[in-house]
């Protein structure tokens, strides 16, 4: 494992002495793990994704200290990539995304380096009930994170792989888009519009974080040039949005380590688009948040 994480963080450009610890955890140890390391209980576990590895950047003195941890999963497959060869492109691609896992959670730490900036814990919260603009003050930096941790991640894996990726992240956005549906079943019982409108709005970010991760996950390979809708005829997004967040993408690699102003403001009306485009308006009224679906069948405050 040790030999792995430091041949992937030198790639990277990571200085051995700025990784403080490096855990590994097996099935129920890895919740566990998350509160030993990292003193907190939050990880993903939902119906969607099932958080695998985490990453913690604090700053003594301006010296980063990073912290990781990896499921055992993630070195299951790792170890049966090599019991194949030593060599990542000849591993099947369900194997290479081991190493494309721990590339990931380095590229996290890179990028925290670059900006100087610390890793931040936050939950998402409805105080005074549902409220779209808490949603993307949350999603938001997410996105910026994962972008650039892609950004940074080893560029040594194959097309084969990156297909890979993009069904795994089609099949994750399907089993959130079977969740709003369970709940517009029936959806004047209980709190359901309420939770449809929280599922709603996280798989609009969803479709923006995945893509972000995408286009500039294949940045510096040999299939750069290719759209990412064409790798595997990915085509949540309308060609409009496309052109709109590749300008965006592009401005965010020019610009890097610093961000763009009003960068979150620009997102919104393309975060509207997609909404609509699968489905689901948001509309702020006096007496609080709607939204619609369908827009015949269904609506409700929020």
């Amino acid at each position: 494992m040790v030999d792995v994480v430091t041949d992937v963080a030198s790639r990277i450009g990571i200085p051995l002495t700025n990784i403080d610890a490096v855990g590994l955890a097996f099935g129920e140890q890895y919740s566990q793990a998350i509160v030993n390391l990292f003193g907190t209980e939050v990880f993903t576990n939902n119906e969607a994704y099932l958080g695998i590895a985490k990453t913690l950047t604090e700053f003594e003195q301006k010296q980063p200290k990073h912290t990781i941890l990896f499921s055992g999963y993630v070195f299951e497959l790792i170890l049966q990539g090599l019991s194949i060869s030593n060599n990542v492109h000849d591993w099947p691609p369900e194997l290479q995304n081991g190493i494309y896992i721990v590339s990931h959670e380095l590229g996290h730490c890179k990028d925290a380096e670059a900006r100087f900036r610390s890793s931040t814990e936050q939950s998402l919260r409805f105080p005074k009930g549902f409220d779209l603009d808490l949603v993307h003050s949350y999603y938001f930096p997410i996105f910026i994170d994962e972008f650039f941790a892609s950004f940074h991640g080893d560029k040594f894996y194959s097309r084969e792989h990156f297909a890979y990726n993009l069904t795994q992240d089609h099949d994750a956005i399907t089993r959130i888009k079977e969740r709003v549906n369970n709940y517009k079943n029936n959806y004047f019982a209980d709190d359901r519009i309420f939770q449809i409108a929280i599922n709603a709005s996280a798989l609009v970010w969803t479709y923006l974080i995945q893509y972000g991760k995408l286009w500039v996950g294949k940045y510096r390979t040999s299939f750069a040039q290719e759209p990412v809708p064409e790798i595997l005829k990915y085509g949540f997004l309308e060609p409009s949005v496309i052109l709109l967040l590749d300008q965006i993408f592009d401005v965010l690699i020019k610009t890097y380590p610093n961000l763009p102003e009003n960068l979150e403001a620009e997102f919104k009306p393309i975060w509207n688009q997609i909404s609509l485009h699968v489905g689901y308006k948001f509309e702020k009224r006096t007496e609080g948040w709607y939204c619609f679906w369908n827009q015949t069948t269904g609506f409700g405050t929020a």
